[in-house]
């Protein structure tokens, strides 16, 4: 949604301006006013002349303009008129100037204005072309509202402002010029809402602001300006709330920020073409969410930034993401949708992240990450949120960007994690059943954890596959030796009736070579319940031989 500003005219007519029934002015001010070339319904006020205002300000009063037309006014001149320094503060006891209209080709100007302890209201305000000033004006602790003002056309600039101790209030306010100042304000501890606020084409500049313990929003605000600017602000203890913003294209900036003790949440806001940067940002020890977020095709930067929780589920990502983050509790990617290159990867030093979770990801990019340097098996077993078979998912969908990234290793490992913990989960599923059935899916867990994990590592591991091989016709080999001793069962060879143990050793390792290997040569022969033993040992070595010219060649391919 782009808005357009309106266009005002204003005539004075001489007739009194009541408000029910009340004169507030003998002459009244009409306000004619058009958007994109259409005429809407005009405004009336009451005509106050700035002079009127200025000896109210020189003799202490308070002031109250609501539904009044001023012109021109500044405090800048009210300075020079009064003769006083430029840079000296203009006290101002009370204020209050809702649904008024502030008209001024050259600019509103508040500068150092020192408003006293008491609440200053601009709600429904309307500031004309002119840039409107409160730059290193003082609030001193009365609430502020510029609710629903709209601000016109000209800047805006609340530059080295102090708030005090009173909230503050944007929500609705409009911004139609080229720039948007709030650099090195202090919000003091009250509460800062620009809820809904519409910030149009402006540069939006809180760059070296200050905010204390108060709460923050800025839900369902938009922009549709080149840049929004919070460089090295410090976000104070509140919560700082960005839900359904919509940036537009801007770039947006938050370097070096530090944010306080409170939660910070841009849940389902929109980002568009401009880079989002949060390097070197403080996130604090709470979580920071940015959960369904379309974060658009500008890249998105996390590098060495520090956080508790953070928090990117259900997020769309068509753009370069940066997560090479100094510290962090928790990564969740969960439900992402991943169409470029994810970086977790330091160049010189590694992640210190405890958990990353990447549960349900939908990955049509590349991740970078490291086995080891990342702590991969760390990180997704650590997750305390996730089931068995989450955690064999994850460990996949690493296996396939190892892969796709020629990192061998590290798919063999992933791969091997991923069937282990795939069986881990049938384990614990094998709970629910009863009798037969039980002990037979039992049984079945088992010789596959023996056999493909155990003996060969799920084929990622030829020298396993191989050394488990010389453990089988070993142990053959000790059965053959050993069995002839408690029954009527031998190997019969060629001139073995004079040997000893250890020529009958000898002949039984020769045996059970031939026959794992399957040469079967026909020299020595089975006798007794070696007959049903040796067929046995043949079955497994082919079996055994084939696993590892899987395991052997599916290494040598690559």
């Amino acid at each position: 949604m782009r808005l357009s500003p309106e266009v005002y005219k204003p005539r004075i007519v001489d007739k009194p301006f009541e408000v029910e029934g009340v004169k507030l002015s003998e002459q009244t001010v009409i306000v004619s006013r058009k958007r994109d070339g259409k005429h809407k319904t005009p405004y009336k006020y009451a005509y106050v002349a700035k002079e009127t205002v200025y000896d109210l300000i020189k003799e202490g009063e308070p002031i109250n303009l609501d539904f009044c037309y001023v012109a021109d006014f500044s405090l800048e001149e009210y300075r020079i008129r009064e003769g006083l320094e430029s840079r000296s503060y203009v006290d101002i006891v009370e204020w209050s100037a809702k649904d008024a209209f502030f008209d001024s080709d050259r600019g509103t100007n508040f500068t150092y204005g020192r408003f006293a302890n008491t609440k200053v209201d601009f709600s429904k305000a309307i500031f004309t072309q002119g840039h409107t000033t409160f730059n290193k004006a003082k609030f001193s602790g009365g609430d502020i509202s510029f609710m629903k003002t709209n601000f016109g056309t000209g800047n805006v600039i609340f530059q080295f402002t102090e708030i005090g101790s009173g909230s503050i209030t944007f929500q609705g306010a409009r911004f139609f010029g080229e720039l948007l100042s709030f650099v090195n304000i202090d919000f003091g501890d009250g509460n800062v809402s620009f809820k809904e606020a519409y910030f149009g084409d402006s540069i939006v500049n809180f760059h070296f602001a200050k905010f204390g313990k108060g709460k923050i929003s800025f839900e369902k605000a938009i922009s549709k300006g080149p840049l929004v600017d919070f460089r090295r602000v410090e976000f104070g203890e509140g919560r700082v709330d960005f839900r359904r913003s919509d940036f537009g294209d801007a770039v947006i900036d938050f370097e070096e920020s530090i944010f306080g003790k409170g939660k910070i949440t841009f849940r389902s806001a929109k980002f568009g073409q401009g880079a989002k940067n949060f390097k070197m940002v403080d996130f604090g020890k709470d979580e920071v969410s940015f959960e369904g977020v379309n974060f658009g095709s500008g890249d998105l930067n996390f590098f060495n930034s520090k956080c508790g929780d953070l928090i990117l589920k259900n997020a769309h990502f068509d753009c370069h993401l940066d997560l090479r983050v100094a510290q962090a509790n928790l990564i969740d990617l969960s439900d992402t949708v991943i169409r470029d290159i994810v970086d977790f990867i330091k160049s010189s030093s590694d992640v210190d992240v405890k958990q990353l979770n990447i549960s349900g990801m939908r990955n049509l990019g590349k991740i970078l990450i490291d086995w080891n340097r990342n702590n991969v098996y760390e990180i997704i077993t650590n997750q305390p949120d996730t089931t068995l078979l989450e955690k064999a998912e994850q460990f996949n969908t690493l296996k396939n960007t190892f892969n796709s990234t020629g990192q061998y290793d590290d798919e063999d490992a992933s791969y091997v994690e991923f069937k282990r913990f795939e069986l881990k989960a049938e384990k614990e599923k094998i709970k629910e059943f009863k009798g037969l059935k039980k002990y037979v899916k039992q049984a079945q867990a088992f010789f596959q954890w023996l056999i493909f994990d155990i003996m060969g590592l799920y084929a990622t591991a030829p020298l396993r596959v191989l050394q488990s091989m010389f453990i089988v016709f070993g142990l053959y080999t000790f059965v053959y030796t050993f069995v002839p001793y408690i029954s009527e069962a031998t190997i019969g060879c060629p001139n073995s009736d004079d040997l000893g143990f250890w020529g009958h050793l000898g002949n039984n390792f020769y045996f059970s070579a031939i026959t794992f290997l399957t040469v079967g040569y026909g020299d020595c022969l089975p006798t007794g319940i070696l007959k049903v033993l040796a067929p046995l040992e043949g079955w497994m070595g082919v079996f055994m031989m084939s696993y590892f010219t899987v395991a052997f060649v599916r290494k040598i391919l690559r």
